[in-house]
């Protein structure tokens, strides 16, 4: 009975009516958390609610991986927590109880700016049920739903010194997770080719030109991301 979430019956397509289905209700879990913990949550439940999701959203990342290395399939080319949206999993817990400002402002930019894409362009083989569909959903929507809470219930907001910090911030990454892939033949954050599934990587030329237009692409999300917080402030 078990085997249907370990055996790929069914492949994953961007946009199809699973894929809809899943933003759907993400979108409506995301919605009623938020009202749920600004209407009837004190401060000190807020933190602890907040801090539960992001744990909720580490544990999924740790249990793919051990799942992974239970089934003899874990490999250091694609098995380690070397993608943006896997690696700061390790963060949010701390971002949701210390309320830290500094990684607040990395983590809104590169959360919204980079996993939020991966929610509507999934790289993702199966589909639901198979284990990887779930926890690629636990952990991206996961994510998301955390800076969406820092936002709107902890109301955290970014400044533009945190827009400058992420961009300086993705610039060392892609250079040392570039570095790290020459070294063991990996493909982490697809520093060395595209994706093979459709996304927006291929809206912007063959590699390496890619990376060159995914660095600009980035600071074109990150200063529409800061926007809304720009007026706001400017109107205040």
């Amino acid at each position: 009975m078990l085997d249907i979430f370990f055996v790929g019956e069914s492949s994953f397509k961007a946009f199809n009516k699973e894929h809809l289905i899943i933003l759907g209700v993400l979108a409506f879990l995301f919605f009623i958390i938020i009202y749920f913990s600004n209407k009837y949550l004190d401060k000190k439940q807020q933190k602890i609610f907040g801090l539960s999701i992001a744990i909720f959203t580490f544990l999924g990342l740790i249990t793919r991986t051990l799942l992974y290395y239970k089934l003899g399939t874990f490999t250091i080319i694609d098995g380690l927590p070397l993608y943006v949206c896997r690696l700061v999993t390790f963060f949010v817990p701390f971002l949701m109880w210390y309320k830290n400002k500094k990684l607040f402002g990395v983590l809104y930019f590169w959360v919204l700016g980079g996993t939020f894409q991966a929610l509507l362009t999934p790289d993702l083989p199966y589909g639901f049920p198979h284990f990887e569909s779930i926890y690629y959903w636990q952990i991206h929507g996961g994510l998301v739903l955390v800076i969406l809470y820092a936002v709107f219930v902890y109301k955290m907001k970014p400044t533009f010194q945190d827009l400058k910090n992420a961009f300086y911030a993705g610039l060392v990454y892609l250079f040392v997770i570039h570095g790290i892939n020459l070294m063991l033949g990996s493909n982490y954050s697809y520093t060395m080719e595209k994706p093979p599934v459709a996304s927006i990587l291929d809206l912007m030329g063959p590699w390496p030109v890619y990376l060159a237009t995914g660095i600009g692409l980035m600071m074109i999300q990150f200063l529409i991301l800061y926007l809304p917080f720009y007026f706001q402030a400017k109107k205040a």
